[in-house]
């Protein structure tokens, strides 16, 4: 599941796996915007099929917590 919601973040953020860590995030990488995080939320809730509530949105703002 890690290695897929990596896939995911990079392929939106247009990065190599090399450059995200468990902890890059909003904050930490330039492309990674607003509109970016909710591009790499809905990609993730359509690839597991689930829903992340307002707060889960908010939270999880890098890829430790996204996971």
């Amino acid at each position: 599941m890690k290695d897929k919601i990596k896939n995911i973040i990079c392929d939106i953020l247009n990065i190599k796996k090399s450059a995200l860590s468990e902890n890059s995030g909003i904050e930490t990488i330039k492309q990674w915007d607003s509109l970016k995080h909710m591009q790499i939320i809905t990609a993730i809730e359509e690839e597991y099929k689930i829903q992340f509530s307002e707060e889960d949105l908010i939270k999880s703002n890098n890829l430790k917590k996204i996971i």
